[in-house]
């Protein structure tokens, strides 16, 4: 099973970064993270929660999920149209597996249905007339200072 995560450890060296397993440097980049968190609170309505995993298919979630538990997260389903997500609550810290519902799960057809819509006639729109109209638009252009310019590199 992959497990890996949009957050990165920044280390002095590039040797210490290869002296430290990645489950080591994301645990450290965690505390990081927590610790600016906890210096900042300003940023508290800001911080939700963490896309943590993503795992490659569906025999990866149970595990996930299950090391979760015994770790006394809360673990519930996040189901959307396209997504099978796993949300798991570390008190008021929630991570998340994501992944694509259809690689989680197997769609079945179990019947058919019929259902009565309303829709516009297609043979009256298409006899609707179509007219040109002037019209006055803005012209914008994005005009951005440098988001990381305050910081000591410089934002390099």
């Amino acid at each position: 099973m992959t497990i890996t995560s949009g957050l990165t450890n920044r280390t002095d060296t590039a040797s210490e970064a290869a002296e430290q397993p990645q489950h080591i440097q994301l645990a450290e980049g965690l505390r990081k993270l927590a610790d600016f968190i906890e210096q900042h609170p300003q940023l508290d309505s800001r911080i939700h929660g963490i896309n943590v995993w993503y795992p490659d298919n569906a025999a990866d979630m149970g595990p996930i999920a299950a090391a979760a538990a015994r770790f006394g997260a809360t673990v519930h389903k996040d189901v959307t149209d396209s997504m099978y997500n796993l949300a798991i609550d570390f008190g008021a810290v929630t991570a998340k597996a994501l992944a694509y519902r259809e690689q989680v799960c197997e769609r079945v057809v179990v019947g058919t249905e019929t259902v009565t819509r309303t829709v516009p006639d297609p043979e009256k729109l298409a006899e609707v007339p179509h007219v040109e109209v002037t019209e006055t638009v803005e012209k914008v252009e994005w005009r951005c200072a440098p988001l990381l310019a305050s910081t000591p590199d410089g934002g390099r």
